[in-house]
C-alpha cells in the first residue's frame, strides 16, 4: 500500500447566512500514483465544493496499519517501537534490533485511540512500546477501491 497525504481547499456554501466559506481539509489516500491522490481527492470533494477548488501539498506517508473504528471520528497517529533480538552475523552476538512503525488508529479521544491500539496489538507476539499518539488533522481516508471497468476487463 502507498499512503499519500493531500491538502485541499475548497468553497463551500456556509451556514444560514448562505455565503461561501474556505474549507481546508487533510485526507490520506491509499493510491499508486500522485495524479490518482489528485483525481480521488477531487471526486470526494466536489459535490461539497462551490466555487474555487485547489489542490495543495501531496506528499508520501509511511503507515503500517491503519485502525478503523466505527465509533470514532478523530484520527491519531500513533508511532510503535518494536524489539527484536536478532544474531549479527559478523559478531555473532544476539543485539536488540528495533524497528518504528507508524499507526493510524480512530477514536473519539486520546484514551480510546490507546485503547484502540492495544486491542489490536494483543494477538501480536512481537515486543512494542507506544512511544507516541499524537492526533492528527486528518478528514478521512480514501481507501483504494478497483474501478468497474477493471473488474469487467477481468471477467472477459
Amino acid at each position: 500500500m502507498n499512503w499519500f497525504e493531500c491538502n485541499v481547499s475548497y468553497e463551500t456554501l456556509g451556514g444560514e447566512d448562505g455565503l461561501l466559506k474556505k474549507e481546508n481539509k487533510l485526507f490520506l489516500v491509499d493510491a499508486l500514483t500522485f495524479s490518482e491522490v489528485e483525481n480521488r481527492v477531487i471526486d470526494e470533494v466536489a459535490p461539497f465544493n462551490s466555487g474555487e477548488l485547489t489542490i495543495g501539498k501531496i506528499r508520501k506517508v509511511k503507515i503500517a496499519e491503519v485502525i478503523d473504528n466505527e465509533v470514532g471520528d478523530r484520527w491519531y497517529k500513533c508511532k510503535m517501537i518494536f524489539t527484536a533480538v536478532v544474531t549479527d552475523e559478523k559478531t555473532q552476538k544476539e543485539v536488540e534490533k528495533k524497528t518504528s512503525l507508524f499507526y493510524l488508529v480512530k477514536a473519539s479521544i486520546l484514551q480510546e485511540a490507546i485503547e484502540n491500539l492495544l486491542d489490536f496489538m494483543k494477538t501480536s507476539a512481537s515486543d512494542f512500546t507506544v512511544a507516541s499518539v499524537v492526533e492528527t488533522l486528518i478528514e478521512d481516508i480514501l481507501n483504494y477501491q478497483p474501478s468497474v471497468k477493471n473488474e469487467e476487463e477481468e471477467d472477459e
